[in-house]
């Protein structure tokens, strides 16, 4: 992890802000911009979503590289992220399922949704999602300019203006982001990122109504060797190119509102691998078209209910996958019925998939929220996912795909208590996870060559999630998250790469100090535990550490100076069992300003 990113310079109060997201009577565990600059120089949104209680990024290859997102241990392939309520995934691999070409900027702080309330409020994965939301827009441009180790470095910037403002108090707002990153060397020396990014926005604003169009592309080339279990012997390189539009319109508050979006996204990923003999080369492009309308009506003072319906299409045309099209729809309904204290939600999402059976999904809940911003609710839900095209049709030196496997579903049962005072809030979340059909990546034997695709069968998972927030002083913030899960299975395998290859343990601490007005500085410390894996070398501990340094310039508050130390220990554990660590100890500098 490093603590310099894109996140610093986003707004003058951005440490104002970052110090008062947990306020009572709400509990908000979410992540700051601070906490997210602790993540990754890349400053992504996955690097925001890896400081949320209860989600990791397993990365291949460091900033600029590939990286996945887990929600309470899951495999990569239950979890991504959802924009205004519309999930954006990829149905070639879930490996880019935390990525989006747009800048982070862009999106209120995001937040994890599992469970009934992925129901409610997006359309989400099978373990859980990441949402996100465009945030009104503040008229300001900022920039960020960095250094790093092995001739490391990014440049980044962002403007948004005022064209309109109407009689009745509207706002018409157009934006413009892009950036360029370059990181060398990030686990071979032959394994060098590259990246640019660019877009814009444009946003009407007036009362309780925003409308919002964006768009983005990314184009990113890394250095691949090692990744995706292929022997490291073997030099490879991935280039992907990412092309988002997306439109969306949503009117009302928490308590009444309809809202709508609709996206077209063009991917393509381009894969080479030298064997000694060949070249082993694959090409794929993917086009969704995906859109959702949806909203919370309330018939009475006691009764009211949310709704949801979807609908998307997947066109995948590659030469080693083949070409696919598939077509999917949901409608989700759920009764609520609030008495006093107590919320009551009872329904059903209902999912139809083009040639395959429907699916029917419960969804039911018991919520109390009391005094002095306390809360406590017990749910039950199930959810449902396709396999990927890789996980049905893949054929590499290194890996191979089985047709006809099943959808995979998911039963979770939790129980989620929360409190908030002035100056700490308290969350803690024990949960039970049934997955049926579980697809994961294994070695059948000890002598297997290759990664195969099956159905493992029954996984289930017992678990609890949980953080905690103290405002110490208003100089001083601390912020711990942590988790605990026992997972079992009647598989017969050797090895697994992804699901049966679970966290154990996980504890991170947050340390943020405002030492003077212009001098801040930030301390984190992480502890991890695998499950035994006799792919995996280096051990099933992780002790990743990062350490910042942050001085606003004397005359200038919006001018940044921050220096940053990443996996401060040079901790070399293997986050893919056999596949050499991300990187290790690199130290940063950077600017940021905003005018």
């Amino acid at each position: 992890m490093v603590l310099f990113c894109f996140a610093f310079g986003v707004f003058p109060a951005c440490w104002g802000v970052a110090q008062e997201v947990y306020t009572a009577p709400e509990v908000v565990v979410s992540a700051s911009e601070t906490d997210a600059a602790f993540t990754d120089p890349e400053g992504g949104l996955a690097a925001q979503a890896a400081v949320l209680p209860g989600v990791v990024l397993d990365a291949q290859g460091g900033p600029g590289g590939q990286g996945d997102l887990r929600i309470r241990g899951g495999a990569f392939s239950g979890a991504g992220l959802s924009v205004n309520g519309l999930s954006l995934g990829n149905a070639q691999t879930e490996h880019f399922n935390a990525e989006l070409p747009l800048a982070a900027t862009l999106f209120d702080e995001p937040f994890v949704l599992t469970g009934v309330e992925q129901a409610l409020q997006a359309e989400g994965h099978l373990n859980g999602t990441v949402s996100l939301r465009l945030r009104p827009m503040a008229f300001c441009t900022e920039g960020e300019a960095g250094i790093g180790a092995y001739e490391s470095g990014w440049l980044r910037g962002c403007t948004a203006q005022r064209v309109m403002t109407s009689a009745s108090g509207g706002r018409l707002g157009v934006a413009a982001f892009g950036g360029y990153d370059r990181f060398n060397h990030v686990n071979d020396e032959d394994n060098d990122n590259e990246g640019v990014l660019g877009g814009g926005q444009v946003q009407w604003l007036r009362g309780d109504v925003q409308a919002d169009a964006v768009a983005g592309y990314r184009e990113k080339s890394f250095g691949a060797r090692g990744y995706y279990g292929v022997h490291p012997d073997y030099p490879a390189d991935e280039k992907t190119k990412d092309f988002l539009l997306l439109g969306s319109l949503r009117q009302g508050t928490e308590e009444k509102y309809t809202e709508g979006s609709a996206a077209y996204r063009d991917f393509n990923d381009d894969y080479r691998l030298e064997l000694p003999t060949s070249l082993y080369h694959n090409e794929h492009r993917t086009r969704t078209v995906s859109a959702q309308v949806g909203g919370r009506k309330p018939f009475s003072d006691w009764a009211g209910g949310v709704w949801r319906l979807s609908a998307d299409q997947e066109e995948l045309t590659s030469e080693s996958l083949g070409d696919h099209r598939r077509s999917h729809a949901a409608l989700t309904l759920i009764p609520e019925v609030r008495l006093k204290a107590w919320c009551f939600a009872a329904g059903v999402r209902q999912e139809w998939f083009e040639r395959e059976e429907p699916a029917m999904l419960p969804q039911v809940s018991v919520q109390w929220e009391g005094v002095y911003g306390q809360l406590v609710e017990l749910a039950w839900s199930r959810t449902v996912r396709q396999p990927s095209y890789t996980e049905l049709n893949y054929e590499s030196p290194a890996s191979l795909g089985q047709e006809g496997l099943d959808n995979q579903f998911a039963d979770t049962l939790e129980l989620h208590w929360k409190l908030a005072r002035d100056v700490w809030s308290l969350e803690i979340g024990p949960f039970a996870r049934e997955t049926r059909d579980t697809v994961d990546w294994v070695r059948p034997t000890e002598a297997s060559t290759r990664w195969l695709a099956e159905n493992v069968g029954t996984v289930r998972a017992l678990g609890a999630d949980g953080s905690a927030v103290w405002m110490v002083r208003e100089d001083l913030r601390l912020r711990a998250d942590g988790m605990w899960m026992s997972q079992s299975d009647n598989a017969d395998i050797y090895a697994s790469r992804y699901a049966l290859d679970y966290m154990r343990v996980l504890v991170r601490v947050h340390a943020q100090w405002q030492v003077t007005h212009r001098v801040d500085c930030a301390f984190s410390q992480g502890y991890r535990l695998q499950a035994e894996n006799p792919m995996r070398g280096h051990g099933d501990e992780q002790w990743l550490a990062a350490l910042r340094l942050g001085v606003r310039l004397p005359g200038c508050r919006d001018v940044r100076l921050v220096l940053s130390v990443e996996n401060l220990w040079d901790d070399d554990f293997e986050e893919f069992p056999g596949q050499a660590t991300a990187t290790g100890r690199r130290v940063y500098a950077g600017v940021t300003a905003v005018f």
